[in-house]
């Protein structure tokens, strides 16, 4: 990271911008830690993101599950606002893969998973889709 100072009248130096060579939110991808190490998963391969307490469960297009030790809390914080969308205090997804969108009870279908949109998420989704 690389810092530039400007002074002060009192000579204290303050940053003035923060330069660093993080592409996180360029990047197209996720990594998610297991014991081993970290897995990378292209965001396109992600079918949603379901909350298990305090651990997430990441389905993945190719039928796979990976159970991360972050918090879905975590994931809406990291994942781009502009592919993912939180519709649930359990669930996240990635706007693109939402197959049907269902009224009464308010729900979206992706790959033939019926996923509850809660009240709260409601009004997100419908500006979203509508």
């Amino acid at each position: 990271m690389n810092l530039q100072y400007k002074t002060a009248p009192s000579n204290i130096l303050y940053p003035l911008s923060v330069k660093t060579n993080d592409s996180r939110s360029e990047a197209n991808f996720l990594t998610i830690p297991f014991s081993k190490g970290h897995h990378v998963v292209r965001y396109d391969e992600i079918l949603f993101l379901k909350s298990e307490s305090s651990y997430t469960l990441i389905y993945l297009e190719n039928g796979k599950k990976i159970l991360s030790s972050r918090t879905l809390k975590n994931y809406d914080e990291i994942l781009p606002s502009a592919l993912f969308m939180r519709i649930h205090r359990s669930y996240i997804i990635p706007m693109k893969r939402v197959e049907t969108i269902f009224n009464n009870p308010s729900a979206v279908q992706i790959n033939n998973e019926q996923l509850p949109v809660s009240k709260n998420y409601k009004p997100l989704v419908r500006d979203y889709f509508f």
